[in-house]
């Protein structure tokens, strides 16, 4: 289910709809992810708390450059990068049946020891 939030897109006024001239931000939710939508030009950033700075670098086609000043001890990953981590973090949880055995296996021969 996708919908947008009430903004000054298409306010009703007088006698008809109108846009204003200046775009305004948008809030799309998403099921339960909340999305602020902005838009940027080259040279322009945006921050995230106090720390984080996007900046846009350039765009070209479909294409954008962006620049992060982010703390040393941030991660920032691709988005295809960090589903696959999460999918192999999720695989390496999962117990089997064999892995059960061979740890008590080795913990009975260290018991015997």
């Amino acid at each position: 289910m996708r919908y947008y939030l009430p903004s000054a897109e298409n306010v009703f006024h007088g006698g008809g709809y109108f846009r204003p001239k200046q775009k305004q931000s948008k809030r799309i939710i998403y099921t339960n992810i909340d999305m602020l939508i902005l838009t940027r030009r080259p040279g322009e950033a945006l921050y995230l708390d106090d720390n984080i700075k996007i900046t846009v670098l350039s765009v070209q086609g479909r294409q954008v450059k962006l620049g992060l000043e982010i703390p040393a001890e941030t991660t920032v990953y691709r988005e295809e990068v960090y589903l696959k981590i999460k999918e192999q973090n999720c695989l390496a949880l999962e117990n089997t049946e064999q892995d059960l055995l061979a740890a008590t296996e080795l913990w009975q021969k260290k018991e015997k020891k």
